[in-house]
């Protein structure tokens, strides 16, 4: 178990995956060079560390806290409108933990250049915001497997690199939104097991 914060302050990579490590994620926002933060599939519980979802981390490229047991809210601040200009993420996984929280609408804030998002089996609830057509450079979004409900927003058409999108195993309704075909570059539509109706666009 760690205890106290990272003082590391030239880190640029920390991969401790697929180990037993538990307790909660110490601060790294001291950490400002580090590029890779790489803890999925251990047991480790408590919050997503803030630095990284408010933009403290300003040289991330890849995240991942996959598969583990972290709970609690994702922390978004809509005040950070503007903090995507510096942000680096490009990688973001969080997937297969408890979370049990909502997509919040600064989602759109989380970073401009950011290409993979993958929230798939993290007990999700409430709908997909609208912000997400801000996340211009996604080719992969991963949000099956929740309990997203409400309508695909059109706000996905946006989206105009996405090459995989995965929307299963929700309770969503309504239509198939026509911005959907759209989206030249998609490789992989996945929208089974919701509560979709009305035509095929």
């Amino acid at each position: 178990m760690w205890k106290g914060p990272w003082y590391v302050l030239e880190l640029r990579v920390l991969d401790l995956s697929k180990n037993n490590l538990t307790g909660i994620i110490p601060s790294v926002g001291n950490a400002r060079k580090l590029m890779t933060f790489d803890l999925s599939d251990n047991r480790i519980n408590g919050n997503i560390p803030k630095e990284i979802v408010l933009f403290n981390l300003s040289s991330l490229h890849t995240a991942s806290l996959a598969i583990s047991s972290l709970s609690g809210p994702i922390l978004l601040d809509e005040k950070n409108a503007f903090s995507n200009l510096k942000m680096m993420l490009r990688y973001l996984s969080v997937g297969a933990n408890p979370l049990n929280g909502v997509l919040p609408g600064a989602i759109g804030n989380l970073s401009s250049v950011i290409e993979i998002f993958d929230i798939a089996y993290a007990h999700i609830n409430g709908l997909i915001p609208t912000g997400i057509g801000n996340l211009t450079s996604l080719t992969t979004l991963y949000l099956e497997s929740n309990n997203l409900r409400g309508s695909i927003p059109s706000e996905v058409g946006k989206l105009k690199q996405l090459q995989g999108l995965n929307l299963s195993n929700n309770n969503l309704d309504g239509h198939i939104p026509q911005e959907v075909c759209q989206l030249s570059n998609l490789v992989v539509l996945a929208l089974d097991n919701n509560e979709l109706s009305g035509m095929i666009p």
